[in-house]
C-alpha cells in the first residue's frame, strides 16, 4: 500500500504520492506511483496508486491515463475512468481482484479536478477546500485533514502552491512516521487552472518534511501551555517563550526556498 493525496489549492491541484512498495512477503523496494499526461487539448492528468499489486496498479494507471486524456468535459473523463476501471476488473473474472484505489486529477478547459477512484466503478470528487487521500495511511491523514489543510472554499483560495505543497509535506511526513507501509521520497505535481504544470524535485520535499517537525514541536508545546499553565505568571511566561519558538520557525521558514520548481509555474 502507500499513501496518495490530491487537492485543490488556489489557482489549481496538486496530487503526491510516497515511493514505498511492500510485497504480501514483507519484501521492500521504492518506485514511482505517479503519472501524468498531456492532451492534445491543452488538457493535463495525472494519476497515483495506492494498492497491494503494484504491477496490475501500473498498468490500470496507464489505462486510465490513456483513456481520459482527450476528454471533451467532465462527464466524459468519469464515464471514460467508470469504464476502463469496469473492463480491467471483468478481465479477471472469477480469480481474486487486486485492492485498488486511484486519486485522479485534471485540468480541462480552464477548471481543475480532483477525484477518489476505486474498481470497479468507484469515481468520487473533491470539492474545492476538500481533498482526496487514498493507501494505508488514509486514517493518519483524515484525522489531520480538517486541521492541516482541508477548509471552506472561501478561505482555500487564498492559499497558495508553496503553501499547500508545505501542509502536504506535513502530512506526508506523518503518514510515514505512523504507518509501516508508507515511506521513501515523495513525489508531487503541480498544476494550474490553465494547464500548466511542475514536477517538484524529491528533495524539496524532503526538505520541507524536515521543516514541517516545527509544527509538532509547536503543537506539543501549545499543548503544554494550555494544560498546564494554571497561574497568571505562569500562562505569561508560557506565551512568551512559546512566541520565541514561533519566531524563531518562521525566520527559518522565511530565509528558505522550499520550491525553486514553482519559479516558472
Amino acid at each position: 500500500m502507500t499513501i496518495a493525496i490530491g487537492t485543490h489549492f488556489a489557482q489549481g491541484v496538486i496530487l503526491c504520492a510516497d515511493t514505498k512498495f511492500v510485497d504480501d512477503n514483507g519484501g521492500i523496494s521504492y518506485g514511482s506511483k505517479l503519472e501524468y499526461r498531456e492532451g492534445r487539448r491543452g488538457n493535463v492528468v495525472a494519476i497515483a496508486h495506492a494498492a497491494n499489486d503494484s504491477n496490475a496498479a501500473k498498468m490500470l494507471s496507464t489505462e486510465i491515463l490513456a483513456s481520459v486524456t482527450d476528454c471533451h468535459d467532465q462527464a466524459d473523463l468519469e464515464t471514460a475512468i467508470k469504464q476502463t476501471m469496469t473492463q480491467w476488473q471483468a478481465d479477471y473474472g472469477q480469480s481474486p481482484v487486486p485492492f485498488q484505489q486511484f486519486i485522479v486529477v485534471f485540468s480541462l478547459a480552464g477548471k481543475t479536478h480532483v477525484y477518489l477512484c476505486q474498481p470497479p466503478n468507484i469515481v468520487i470528487p473533491a470539492l474545492p477546500g476538500r481533498s482526496a487521500v487514498a493507501g494505508s495511511a488514509v486514517k493518519i491523514v483524515e484525522t489531520l485533514l480538517p486541521v492541516v489543510l482541508d477548509k471552506s472554499s472561501e478561505k482555500n483560495r487564498w492559499w497558495d502552491a508553496e503553501s499547500t505543497l508545505l501542509k502536504l509535506a506535513y502530512l506526508m511526513k506523518r503518514a510515514k512516521s505512523e504507518d509501516l507501509y508508507a515511506g521513501g521520497d515523495t513525489e508531487a505535481i503541480v498544476i494550474k487552472n490553465n494547464g500548466s504544470y511542475a514536477l517538484t524535485w524529491p528533495e524539496e520535499m524532503k526538505d520541507a518534511e524536515q521543516f514541517s517537525e516545527a509544527l509538532d514541536s509547536l503543537f506539543c508545546y501549545c499543548c503544554h501551555g494550555f494544560f498546564s499553565m494554571r497561574s497568571t505568571e505562569d500562562q505569561n511566561i508560557f506565551l512568551e517563550r512559546f512566541s520565541e519558538l514561533f519566531h524563531r520557525h518562521l525566520k527559518d521558514a522565511s530565509e528558505s526556498v522550499f520550491y525553486q520548481t514553482l519559479a516558472d509555474l
